[in-house]
């Protein structure tokens, strides 16, 4: 039997739930509940139209849709929590797919778009991570260097 994308959308949500140990909750304005949401929308849209995953999501309206992919660059720059829950929900987006045979639904350009756009948010991503993974080892390693210059005492 094959499932209609609606059905489809519903299992990825729940599998997403799952994955984050979040629920999504439609009507809730707070910073990381609308991140959770957007990551998920981010991630799917390849296989959806907007007002399908206005109606996954439990919006009403399909502008919030666009919003959010409007906003998707924004909160990868800016916030971990949101890259962490992209991340997720590509992950589960893409296992569904595979496991399902799902096929993205964008035109040819527009996925070529779509895709070059990703990778140059993924590779501006693993930029600033590497500069932070720097900067915290560099924090390590001076710590390190402070701890062996200590005094040490020997009993007898």
């Amino acid at each position: 039997m094959k499932l209609k994308i609606e059905q489809m959308l519903q299992r990825i949500l729940i599998e997403y739930e799952d994955a984050i140990g979040e629920c999504i909750e439609p009507n809730n304005r707070k910073r990381d509940k609308v991140e959770i949401r957007s990551a998920l929308a981010n991630a799917i849209r390849p296989y959806a139209t907007f007002r399908q995953i206005a109606d996954m999501l439990g919006k009403g309206d399909h502008s919030t849709i666009v919003h959010m992919m409007g906003q998707h660059e924004v909160y990868t720059k800016s916030s971990p929590f949101y890259r962490f829950n992209y991340s997720m929900a590509l992950k589960v987006v893409e296992d569904y797919a595979q496991r399902n045979n799902m096929v993205q639904r964008v035109m040819l350009e527009s996925s070529v778009l779509c895709v070059k756009t990703e990778l140059d948010v993924l590779d501006r991503t693993i930029i600033q991570l590497t500069k932070r993974r720097d900067t915290i080892q560099e924090s390590v390693n001076k710590s390190l260097d402070v701890s062996n210059l200590s005094p040490t005492f020997v009993h007898n």
